[in-house]
């Protein structure tokens, strides 16, 4: 069990720190880009600003939870040049 535990997380580590595959790093741009916009509306809203309701649905704490999660999984699969 507890070398099962070791693997999982030194293959989570390695995988964290390696390079990804183009696709998944374009998800991870728009996920960035995705969570900066919402996480903008957000303190627009909370400062004041009234914006168009388009905006106003991106405030949604949901919107930028999924981003990060995003984020964190895009980074999981590594290149390792099969697919190339």
């Amino acid at each position: 069990m507890d070398n099962a535990l070791v693997k999982f997380v030194t293959e989570l580590v390695s995988r964290l720190l390696s390079k990804n595959p183009k696709f998944f790093d374009k998800i991870q741009v728009v996920s960035i880009v995705v969570g900066a916009v919402s996480t903008l509306v957000h303190y627009l809203q909370s400062s004041g600003v009234e914006l168009p309701k388009l905006f106003a649905a991106l405030d949604n704490l949901t919107v930028v939870v999924t981003s990060v999660i995003t984020i964190i999984l895009a980074q999981l699969p590594n290149d390792t040049g099969a697919s190339k």
